[in-house]
C-alpha cells in the first residue's frame, strides 16, 4: 500500500493548530533542501553530498512500499526504530515489497526517490535518511516532527553503487539526543536515477564543449548562397521533353528516348551517391499527360555518381514521357 493508506486525524496533524501545523509543512519542505543537493541541466541529474558520479537520469515508477515497521507487518526492517539507532536498509535489487519480493530499483541506480513517513513517534524529533556507510553521526534531517504525528516527506538519497553498502540507505531517528523513544517509519519508492551509459560502457552524453560543436555555428550569419547550400535540398523540374524548367545544382537534364519510352537523366554538379531521391510526375506542359502515374529513380548508365536516371510510368505501370519533379536530400 501506498502512504495514502495511512490516515490521520485532524489532531495528529495539528488542523486545529494553524502555528503549529505551518511549522511542520515549513520543516517538511526544509527538509528537502536539506537533505538534497541537485543541479538539473539537460535532462540530466547530478548527485551531491555523494562520491562524485556521472550524469544521471531519473526514472520515475509506480509508487512500492518497501519499508514498513509496524507490527505485525515489519517490512524491510523490523520496528519500532529506536532514538539514535540507524537501520541500514538495502533499496536496489531484489526486495521485499508489500506485493512480494521484486525488484523495485535496478542494481546500479545512483539514487533513489522516496516518500518516507514517520508513524506516532513516542518523543518529537527528526529522521536522517542518506547513503549507507556515511561516516559520523546524521548531520541532516529529512523529516521534522512532534510526538504522536504522522507526517510524510518527500526524500531523495544517493546510493553507493559498489562495496558492502551498495544499493543501500541507512535511516536514522533521533529524538534530539534523547535515547529510548521509537518510531515507527514507512519507505516508498517513487523513483530513481541511473548513469546515462551506452551499451560499450561509455557515458552517453555530451560534454558543453561537445555540443556546442555539433549544435552550434561560429558565425553570426549566413549569406543567402551560404544557406542555401546548407539547408535547401536539389531539385529539377524536368518538362516531357526533358529540358530543365528550373532546379538547383542541377548541371544538365535530357529525355534519353527509345525503348523502354520515359527515361530521363538529371546530372548535378556534384556526388549525390549517398544522397535520398524522391520523384513526382504530373508537370502540366506541351503534351505532358495528365498528372496521373508515377517515377522510378535508378543509377545512370556506368554508376555515374554524380547523376540519376528517372523512369516515369503511367498508371498501368507502362513507360510514358511526362514532366516530373526530381528531389534529392543530402
Amino acid at each position: 500500500m501506498s502512504t495514502t493508506d495511512v490516515h490521520h486525524s485532524p489532531t495528529q496533524l495539528g488542523a486545529t493548530d494553524p502555528p503549529r501545523r505551518g511549522r511542520l509543512w515549513r520543516s517538511r519542505w526544509a527538509a528537502i533542501g536539506a537533505a538534497v543537493a541537485v543541479t538539473l541541466g539537460g535532462g540530466t541529474l547530478h548527485l551531491a553530498g555523494a562520491t562524485a558520479s556521472e550524469p544521471s537520469s531519473i526514472i520515475s515508477i509506480t509508487p512500492t512500499r518497501i519499508l514498513d515497521t509496524r507490527d505485525p507487518t515489519d517490512l524491510g526492517l523490523t520496528g519500532p526504530f529506536v532514538s539514535a539507532v540507524g537501520q541500514d536498509l538495502q533499496v536496489t535489487g531484489q526486495v521485499a515489497t508489500t506485493a512480494g519480493a521484486q525488484t523495485v530499483v535496478p542494481d546500479g541506480a545512483t539514487g533513489v526517490l522516496l516518500n518516507v513517513t514517520v508513524v506516532q513517534p513516542t518523543a518529537a524529533g527528526f529522521v536522517s535518511v542518506r547513503p549507507a556507510g556515511t561516516a559520523g553521526p546524521p548531520q541532516t534531517s529529512s523529516l521534522n516532527f512532534e510526538a504522536g504525528d504522522i507526517t510524510p516527506n518527500a526524500v531523495f538519497v544517493a546510493l553507493p553503487t559498489d562495496g558492502a553498502d551498495a544499493g543501500r540507505i541507512e535511516i536514522t531517528y533521533d529524538a534530539f539526543g534523547t535515547p529510548g523513544p521509537t518510531t515507527d517509519i514507512l519507505g516508498d519508492v517513487v523513483g530513481y536515477t541511473m548513469e546515462l551509459v551506452a551499451p560499450d560502457g561509455a557515458v552517453d552524453a555530451y560534454t558543453k564543449a561537445e555540443a556546442d560543436e555539433l549544435f552550434l555555428t561560429d558565425v553570426d550569419a549566413y549569406t543567402k548562397n551560404e544557406a542555401d547550400e546548407a539547408f535547401l535540398p536539389l531539385f529539377a523540374v524536368v518538362e516531357v521533353n526533358g529540358s530543365l524548367v528550373r532546379g538547383r545544382g542541377v548541371n544538365s537534364t535530357a529525355l534519353l528516348g527509345g525503348v523502354p519510352n520515359g527515361r530521363y537523366e538529371v546530372i548535378f554538379d556534384r556526388d549525390i551517391s549517398e544522397c535520398a531521391y524522391q520523384a513526382t510526375v504530373g508537370r502540366p506542359g506541351v503534351n505532358s499527360g495528365p498528372p496521373i502515374g508515377f517515377a522510378l529513380v535508378a543509377n545512370r548508365s556506368g554508376n555515374a555518381t554524380n547523376g540519376v536516371a528517372v523512369f516515369v510510368k503511367d498508371q498501368n505501370g507502362a513507360g510514358v514521357e511526362r514532366g516530373f519533379h526530381l528531389t534529392v536530400h543530402c
